[in-house]
């Protein structure tokens, strides 16, 4: 909300401080000329019915000359008031076209209903940051055993395949940086429903900046992150990070099992594949061949 608030006062500013200075150029004008009453006697319209003649010259419903006809002089300033106003509107009118036109406000109102949207989820749901491959398959798991979630992604392309994939549940997500903490805010971070906070994003300082504000902004969610150094799992592990997952050593667990210990392997997978997966069978390593 003060994204749009700030965005809309610095492009409005000029406009309107053109329309309160002609506003007020004309009343005022109206007020110092001299006029006529109905016996031919001086008068001087006072400050209400100026701005009540100006408020309705300007939105041309022409009420007509009140409370007494105008003398030429008048006139011709009303002439000169109406001219100027309509040209301030014109300039205000085509700022305000101009700014719903800008993508930074556009967003700014996507955050701000996301925002909204967020705060008014009444169930647990899990804060997804990164949708690559692995962030596409969680949300897909996630979402067909019935469970919510929220989407963040730096990258606009990916929020909108998002968009377009058959899911079972309306997934909200926002382009934008996770690793600002107003952001993860927005997506629900101190919300009393959610459920985690998951890391997937191919940079592991970013995912470690998650790992850190979720734990500050609220210690008491689950957080798991994706890092492939063991320098920075030491820093996330520090902060209270729940789980912490390195690619590249979860596979050569699993190569290590597949070549030693077959038939676990094929058990383990035959626990942790997708529902409605067909069960592998077994592969077997090939027998040392001997030399010589």
């Amino acid at each position: 909300m003060d994204n749009i608030v700030f965005l809309i006062l610095r492009r409005m500013r000029r406009p309107l401080l053109t329309l309160v200075l002609i506003y007020a150029a004309s009343i005022l004008g109206l007020v110092l000329i001299p006029g006529q009453d109905a016996q031919g006697n001086p008068w001087h319209m006072d400050f209400f019915h100026a701005f009540y003649f100006v408020s309705f010259m300007s939105t041309t419903i022409g009420f007509g000359e009140i409370p007494y006809e105008f003398t030429d002089v008048q006139r011709a300033w009303v002439l000169v008031s109406i001219y100027l106003s309509v040209i301030a509107w014109l300039y205000a009118i085509g700022t305000i076209l101009t700014l719903l036109q800008d993508k930074t406000f556009q967003h700014a109102i996507k955050e701000r209903r996301f925002a909204q949207r967020i705060r008014h989820l009444r169930e647990p749901f899990y804060i997804l940051c990164g949708y690559g491959e692995t962030g596409r398959e969680l949300a897909r798991a996630l979402t067909e055993r019935g469970q919510h979630v929220v989407v963040v992604d730096l990258n606009e392309d990916k929020i909108n395949l998002l968009k377009l994939q058959n899911l079972r549940d309306y997934v909200p997500a926002l382009h934008a940086n996770a690793r600002t903490p107003r952001h993860l805010l927005e997506a629900g971070l101190g919300h009393r429903q959610c459920a985690g906070v998951v890391a997937l994003t191919n940079d592991n300082e970013v995912n470690l900046k998650i790992a850190i504000t979720s734990k500050l902004l609220n210690p008491h969610v689950t957080v798991i992150c994706r890092a492939d150094s063991h320098d920075i799992e030491d820093n996330m592990a520090s902060f209270g990070t729940d789980y912490i997952i390195d690619p590249f050593d979860t596979f050569a667990k699993y190569l290590s099992t597949a070549l030693q210990t077959p038939g676990l392997y094929l058990l383990q997978r035959w626990l942790t594949e997708k529902p409605g997966t067909l069960l592998p069978d077994p592969v077997y390593p090939p027998p040392p061949t001997g030399t010589g």
